[in-house]
C-alpha cells in the first residue's frame, strides 16, 4: 500500500472490511493532510505521451521521466486506461486490414489511431495490454486490435476471422463476424458483411442492415451513404434524409456538404436543398465558416463563404499559406519550410524553427529539431522536455 493508486482503490471493495480498516488506518497515519493530497491525485488529469528511443516505444510523463521503459515493438495511445503493446514485429506505415473484402475506391477501415497513423501494430504480430504502469493486464492475444470506445474494442484473433469487440475485462461483448468495423461512436459500428455495409449496436444487434453499397462515419448527425451507385446522407436509423442522387460527396461540416452533380461541385443543406449552386471542379468541407473551391477557369484554389461569395478575409490565404486549424487556442503554421505557432488572432506565438510540430494537446507539443530528433515545447515554444527521442506522440489522458 505504498503508492497512492493502491490506497484510492481499496476503499471501492467494500466486501472486506479488513481492507477497509487497514485503508482508515494508512490515512490516518498519514495525516489529513495526505489524505487531501489523495483526493487531488485522484482528481488529477494523469497524462502520458509515446516515445522511441533506441528503436523501442515506452511512455513518458510530463516531467520526462518514464512511467513505462521503452520496450515494445509497438504500443498505441492509452484508451480507458490501457494501452495496446506488441514486443516484436516489423510495422508497416499503412496499418493493415483484418479481411480483404475490397472497399470502395480503394477505402478500408483501418486500425490506425486518429487522423495521424500512430505507429500501427504489427502486422502477425500478436498484442496485449498492459496499464498505466506498464504491468501486463492481458497477454498478447490478438492478430489486430483497436482503441476502446465506450467500453469496446474492436479485434481479431487472426487474419480472416472476423472483427469482434471485446469489453474492458477481454471478454467478447460481440463475436468476431464481421469483414471490417469501426470504432464505437454514440453507441454505432459501422461494419461490413461482404461487400455491404451497415450499423450495429454494443449489444450487435443491427441498427440500420447491411444492405449499403457503402457507409462512412456520421458528421453532425448524418453519415455519407452509397446505395444503387449514387451518394447521400442518412440518420442514425440508416433512412436517407438527403439523396441518393449525387455522384460524389463529402462530409458536413458547420450544417453544409459538398457535393458532387455530373461533373460540379456545389453545396447542400441537410435536408439536401442547393445553397450553393454546383459550379465548382473542386470543393472542399466549410471550416471557419470558409471553404477552398477551385472553378473551372483557373487551377488557383480559392475560398468562399457560406453564402457562395469569395472571401475577402485573410483567414483563407493563411490557410493556404500553411496554416492549420488551433488546438488549444495555437495553430502551426509553415514558413520556409520551417514549423511555429500563432494564435487565433494570426499574431505569431512560436516562431518557425523545427522541422516538424504536432498540435497541441494537454498544454504540450512535440516537435523535432534540424536532426529529425523529437522532444516537446510549451505554449510558449520553451523546450520543456529535449529533444532525444527519435519518435514522439501526443499527450493524451490515461483516463
Amino acid at each position: 500500500m505504498s503508492e497512492k493508486h493502491d490506497l484510492l482503490i481499496l476503499p471501492n471493495q467494500r466486501d472486506s472490511s479488513m481492507v477497509l480498516s487497514e485503508t482508515r488506518s494508512s490515512l490516518a497515519a498519514r495525516g489529513r493532510k495526505d489524505a487531501a493530497d489523495l483526493k487531488v491525485a485522484y482528481k488529477e488529469s494523469f497524462c502520458l505521451a509515446a516515445v522511441k528511443l533506441d528503436g523501442k516505444w515506452g511512455f513518458i510523463q510530463k516531467d520526462s521521466s518514464f512511467a513505462v521503459e521503452p520496450a515494445y515493438a509497438w504500443v498505441s495511445p492509452y484508451s480507458n486506461g490501457l494501452a495496446w503493446y506488441s514486443f516484436s514485429g516489423q510495422t508497416e506505415r499503412y496499418g493493415h486490414f483484418i479481411s480483404y473484402v475490397p472497399g470502395l475506391d480503394g477505402e478500408r477501415f483501418e486500425f490506425a489511431y486518429g487522423l495521424r497513423y500512430f505507429s500501427p501494430a504489427p502486422h502477425n504480430e500478436a498484442l496485449g495490454l498492459m496499464d498505466r504502469r506498464g504491468k501486463v493486464f492481458m497477454k498478447p492475444t490478438f492478430h489486430c486490435a483497436g482503441p476502446f470506445r465506450q467500453g469496446l474494442a474492436r479485434v481479431a484473433t487472426k487474419e480472416g476471422a472476423g472483427t469482434g469487440f471485446i469489453d474492458r475485462d477481454g471478454r467478447f461483448k460481440i463475436e468476431p463476424q464481421f469483414d471490417e468495423a469501426t470504432d464505437f461512436d454514440e453507441n454505432k459500428s459501422i461494419v461490413a458483411l461482404g461487400d455491404r455495409y451497415g450499423l450495429v449496436g454494443p449489444d450487435g444487434r443491427f441498427i440500420v442492415q447491411p444492405t449499403l453499397d457503402y457507409l462512412w462515419n456520421f458528421s453532425e448527425g448524418l453519415a455519407r451513404a452509397k446505395a444503387g451507385g449514387k451518394y447521400g446522407f442518412v440518420d442514425n436509423a440508416g433512412h436517407f434524409v438527403a439523396g441518393p442522387a449525387f455522384d460524389d460527396a463529402l462530409d458536413f461540416s458547420e450544417g453544409l456538404a459538398a457535393v458532387k452533380v455530373e461533373q460540379n461541385w456545389g453545396y447542400i443543406d441537410r435536408s439536401g436543398k442547393f445553397t450553393i449552386e454546383p459550379i465548382f471542379y473542386t470543393a472542399d468541407c466549410f471550416s471557419g465558416g470558409i471553404a477552398e473551391v477551385e472553378d473551372w477557369d483557373s487551377n488557383d484554389p480559392f475560398f468562399i463563404t457560406k453564402s457562395g461569395n469569395k472571401s475577402s478575409t485573410d483567414a483563407g490565404a493563411a490557410r493556404l499559406d500553411g496554416q492549420s486549424e488551433l488546438h488549444e487556442g495555437l495553430t502551426k503554421i509553415q514558413k520556409q519550410g520551417l514549423w511555429g505557432f500563432t494564435d487565433s488572432d494570426g499574431k505569431l506565438v512560436i516562431e518557425p524553427r523545427f522541422s516538424s510540430v504536432g498540435d497541441f494537446s494537454n498544454g504540450f507539443a512535440r516537435a523535432s529539431d534540424l536532426k529529425d530528433l523529437w522532444g516537446y515545447i510549451d505554449r510558449a515554444g520553451n523546450e520543456v522536455i529535449p529533444m532525444r527521442f527519435e519518435d514522439a506522440e501526443d499527450f493524451n489522458l490515461v483516463d
